[in-house]
């Protein structure tokens, strides 16, 4: 049986190659008896083409041109026709000899941001043709808006033959109701992220925590990310958050360490901070970038809790057993806190002064997460993989 996952595995935001790791691993545990062959495919086109090859210089070419000279109509008939011919190409070649598609997880039924939109409706144009049958593992939902093209292109593209069943990890809702009208083809269901099996997953990269630390972990995501999701925060407003928060944690005791989740944008956002506090005289800081998802695990892995700004962030620390306390950009870390039985854990905008954290962190602490919640949401996912492996099997006859 040959499988073709398909994800972020390139993206330097490492929460989403941990999600696809989890998904494949769980795959993998029910498909011991057949002798499976693995093929892992990029999703996203500028992480795909690093590389300085013809076709990515064009693109960058197309994008910073029309960035600069505000051409946005011409850049979109341009850029996207650039993106979709690509993809077409690139998910062909790697998908001729495949028995299944499994697309693995992420934040991907979206049109604002990325292009996710444009490369699921390649993966399933493609599917199509090659009568490959497609199953779209717990993505994230983020949005829905029947006024733009791009949203209402990813709808039609949800309607593929070749799609015989989408999870959802968030706004099950919203999807059924908006993409789906209520459908009931494609099969479709709510479960959990596949994070949650993270401690299972990567059980022999954690090492022994000593408990006794008091070390607080603070997840820095890029200063524009605020206002790129309709939030009227600048990044120089984050930027105040996050140095006040990290004074008013030392004041209390608390030794502080920021991270990241790896992105690129978000990692200089930390350097940046970082160097402010040192110059301000505070010197009791650290700073940690991991360099690959096994080094996010074990950075999180360490901290008595987390105060993150990246869902995923949350995620592991909730598999880890790690309080947490979200800073709220997108609704999907509410439905995330509301999932795991924590919704007070997540704060919005208005909610993030530095002593309301604490407060809520301090709460975190002394407050277990729920064993029950934790169980039925990881059985969410893997009795849903479980299920699509039977029909896998069922179509190999």
């Amino acid at each position: 049986m040959k499988i073709a996952f398909v994800g972020l595995y390139e993206e330097m935001n490492f929460g989403d190659p941990v999600s696809a790791e989890c998904t494949e691993w769980l795959f993998l545990n029910y498909l011991k008896k057949e002798i499976v062959q693995i093929n892992r495919v990029c999703l996203d086109y500028s992480e795909r083409h690093k590389k300085m090859n013809l076709t990515y210089i064009v693109y960058k070419i197309i994008r910073e041109f029309t960035k600069r000279f505000r051409l946005r109509k011409w850049r979109k008939k341009n850029y996207r026709t650039l993106i979709w011919r690509t993809d077409l190409k690139y998910f062909k070649e790697k998908f001729i000899g495949s028995d299944f598609i499994v697309v693995v997880g992420g934040g991907l039924i979206k049109y604002k941001c990325q292009l996710c939109w444009l490369h699921l409706s390649a993966i399933l144009d493609v599917a199509e043709e090659l009568n490959i049958p497609v199953f779209l593992n717990s993505l994230g939902v983020e949005g829905y808006d029947d006024s733009d093209e791009r949203c209402v292109f990813l709808k039609k593209a949800l309607q593929s033959k070749a799609l015989k069943r989408v999870t959802l990890r968030d706004d099950y809702k919203l999807f059924l109701e908006k993409y789906l009208d209520n459908r009931k083809v494609p099969e479709s269901a709510e479960v959990s992220d596949p994070a949650i099996w993270t401690k299972e997953v990567f059980e022999k990269y954690l090492d022994k925590v000593d408990v006794s630390k008091e070390i607080i972990g603070v997840g820095i995501a890029r200063g524009e990310i605020f206002e790129s999701y309709g939030i009227m925060f600048s990044k120089e407003n984050a930027r105040h958050m996050y140095i006040s928060l990290i004074k008013v944690l030392q004041q209390k005791g608390f030794k502080v360490q920021l991270f990241t989740n790896g992105l690129v944008t978000d990692n200089k956002f930390a350097k940046e901070i970082f160097e402010e506090l040192k110059s301000n005289g505070y010197c009791d800081i650290s700073l940690q970038i991991p360099q690959n998802p096994k080094e996010l695990i074990s950075v999180i892995n360490s901290y008595k809790a987390v105060i993150a700004t990246r869902l995923h962030a949350c995620i592991i620390s909730y598999s880890l057993n790690i309080p947490a306390i979200g800073i709220v950009w997108n609704d999907k870390f509410l439905l995330w806190g509301k999932k795991i039985g924590c919704p007070e854990n997540f704060l919005k905008f208005g909610e993030w002064e530095p002593k309301n954290i604490l407060a809520h962190l301090k709460e975190a602490i002394q407050s277990p997460y729920n064993e029950e919640y934790r169980q039925n949401l990881k059985e969410s996912i893997s009795g849903d993989v479980k299920d699509i492996v039977r029909i896998m099997r069922e179509m190999k006859g």
